[in-house]
């Protein structure tokens, strides 16, 4: 049971309806999720070990701020382990695979055709995941989805305007060809370049925010 409510105030958390730095309410939560507020404290208690929730003594928990120079190191951990993804998988790539990773390819290019913007986003988070989960290394799955939880809850700043998306597609079709040729040594060249250049794109919104 308190697995359960800690991954729904988790989804919360990652969907921005509990924002970053906003005040974790027991009673309310409570009363939306249909549930004690003894267990949505239990649930807490993890969230905080799992470093999305912080606990001040006499004040409560709150959503994690996480600040420029967590956001840039976050990245920069997730180009190096998806260096190692691609280079991993590349090794062992299967034509099951490669058809998956096409198909996700296609779907991110005719999302940006269509300018939609949510389904890009949602098709490229799935076309990343794949390819951590078919590098078959536990620990590098386990190690990304935490770093995805940490990001989630910095200001959201996934930014495709102007040449972005294209740019972005531009780089997927790259890195599925150096699948597609087995070639580990290019394929974890380009994850690595692919997840930085999604860093810059979080500086340069960063930028124009604060302005």
């Amino acid at each position: 049971m308190v697995s359960r409510i800690r991954d729904q105030i988790e989804g919360l958390i990652t969907d921005g309806t509990l924002p970053s730095g906003s005040h974790v309410v027991e009673s309310a939560l409570a009363l939306r999720l249909g549930t004690s507020r003894g267990l949505i404290r239990e649930a807490c208690r993890a969230l905080v070990e799992a470093g999305l929730l912080v606990a001040y003594p006499n004040r409560g928990c709150f959503v994690r701020e996480i600040s420029l120079r967590d956001a840039v190191e976050l990245y920069d951990v997730r180009a190096a382990l998806g260096r190692l993804a691609g280079t991993t998988l590349a090794e062992h790539i299967t034509e099951p695979q490669l058809a998956e990773l096409a198909q996700l390819v296609a779907a991110m290019e005719e999302a940006g055709a269509k300018r939609d913007l949510q389904r890009f986003h949602d098709i490229n988070a799935a076309f990343h995941d794949r390819i951590i989960a078919f590098s078959g290394n536990r620990r590098l799955q386990a190690l990304h989805a935490a770093l995805l939880k940490e990001l989630s809850i910095s200001r959201r700043r996934q930014i495709f305007g102007g040449g972005g998306i294209a740019t972005a597609n531009a780089e997927h079709r790259e890195i599925y060809a150096a699948f597609a040729a087995r070639d580990p040594a290019r394929a974890g060249e380009l994850l690595e370049r692919h997840i930085r250049g999604a860093k810059l794109r979080f500086l340069e919104a960063m930028g124009r925010e604060e302005s």
